[in-house]
């Protein structure tokens, strides 16, 4: 279990600083709901959540339970990039219109509404043919509009 609530934290704090907020600032947002040093315990994986508990963090960073629960197998390939959406959406460079459109197909195609999309590698791919660059040269771009919550 320990293992799991170490995996479970960094993810914690891997979506809480994607969407660019500190451990104070989440205590305010909440208005006191989620005081700052017992989400920093569970980001460190000293403290375990409730399903409930869980659900309702995921609630109030906008994202999915799914998008929280980290991934244990030990084949698994790791994430490549996971983007901002709200920041996405928010571009008005002309070189970002592809970016902003395959961010909201995607989105529609996952039924998803989250703040925060996991680009899987062939997204990546797509994004960087259709903007005629490389991956490397795409997440470099990304993270210097601000988009990227985890590269």
């Amino acid at each position: 279990m320990s293992e799991f609530n170490k995996a479970l934290g960094g993810r914690l704090r891997e979506v809480r600083k994607g969407l660019g907020l500190s451990l104070q600032a989440v205590q305010e947002k909440s208005d006191g709901q989620w005081k700052a040093v017992v989400v920093g315990s569970y980001e460190r994986g000293d403290r375990g959540l409730t399903m409930i508990r869980l659900a309702a963090l995921a609630r109030f960073y906008g994202v999915g339970v799914a998008e929280l629960i980290p991934e244990l197998r030990a084949d698994a390939k790791p994430v490549r990039l996971v983007l901002n959406v709200d920041r996405v959406r928010q571009l008005t460079q002309e070189q970002a219109q592809p970016v902003r459109q395959h961010v909201e197909t995607v989105l529609h195609r996952r039924g998803g509404t989250s703040t925060l999309l996991e680009m899987r590698a062939a997204d990546l791919d797509v994004l960087a043919s259709a903007n005629n660059t490389t991956g490397a040269q795409l997440l470099n771009q990304l993270a210097d509009w601000g988009c990227c919550a985890r590269a």
